[in-house]
């Protein structure tokens, strides 16, 4: 694609969007669970089917939302989900607001937004030659001040939403790892794992996800925090040592976003949900 192509290729986001579809945001869309949270968003959009859905494929590069999207496309034939490509990069406010300015004019409010990007970066740390204040630095950097920026950024469209559609809903995909308790206890599977600084990234996520939450009480909005569990990403670098450490399909934690969305688990509000039901602070 070159630098003259326009953000939204082929058709404009306005001739993709019909009124009646959700606009859904996903950051970083474009592989791992962000990705299988948009095929199975598209696979519950059919003729049907109550929920109808415009997605929105946050990457920090066009060509790779462009790819995301006709891998969706080939995975989804018959789904009635539109798509469109969305540059969107949470470590830089620039990219921030461009976006937020770009969705702004072509949709006017955000339905749901999903804070999915995120990073683990002390598994690099040796090879990369990073001081433990840069591996800190990055960690927070993607896993906690993107996300704040995103969702900040965002939040004006995200209060547009009509009520008809839900009203707005806000996930923040966190993790059991920033769980004070299950940290504490010598009988979790991952008591012995240290990786203080993706777990310390989390536990100051939960209180951003709990201070959103009480912020969008009264405005008709909802928010969780959402624990996918283990899964075979790339988030540590590598899927196959994330399998060999009992990692399991994307597609796994993918549902649980996708049930947050739709509403199953609206009852467990502003609090952090996970495929077992609920996770511990």
């Amino acid at each position: 694609m070159s630098s003259q192509s326009p953000p939204y290729s082929s058709t404009t986001a306005s001739q993709q969007q019909s009124q009646h579809q959700k606009t859904i945001l996903i950051t970083g869309a474009n592989q791992g669970i962000g990705y299988e949270t948009a095929r199975l968003l598209a696979l519950s959009s059919t003729p049907s089917s109550p929920h109808q859905y415009h997605i929105l494929i946050g990457t920090r590069s066009l060509p790779r939302g462009e790819t995301a999207i006709a891998a969706l496309r080939t995975a989804c034939p018959t789904t009635t989900a539109t798509f469109s490509p969305l540059q969107l990069d949470v470590n830089s406010d620039t990219s921030i607001a461009a976006a937020v300015q770009r969705v702004g004019e072509e949709y006017g409010s955000v339905d749901v937004l999903v804070n999915n990007a995120g990073v683990s970066v002390e598994g690099k740390a040796e090879s990369e030659g990073l001081s433990v204040r840069e591996v800190w630095r990055r960690t927070f950097e993607t896993n906690v001040f993107g996300q704040v920026g995103v969702t900040e950024g965002f939040m004006e469209l995200l209060l547009r939403s009509s009520p008809a559609k839900g009203g707005p809903r806000v996930l923040f995909l966190t993790s059991g790892l920033g769980s004070l308790r299950m940290a504490c206890d010598p009988e979790d599977r991952y008591y012995g794992l240290s990786a203080v600084a993706y777990r310390s990234s989390k536990a100051a996520l939960n209180m951003v996800m709990v201070d959103c939450s009480k912020k969008l009480a009264g405005r008709g909005g909802l928010v969780w925090g959402v624990c996918p569990g283990h899964r075979a990403t790339m988030l540590g670098g590598s899927r196959e040592v994330a399998r060999s450490m009992g990692a399991t399909d994307p597609e796994d934690g993918a549902r649980v976003v996708v049930d947050t969305v739709e509403g199953k688990r609206d009852r467990d509000k502003g609090k952090v949900v996970c495929e077992e039901g609920l996770r511990p602070w």
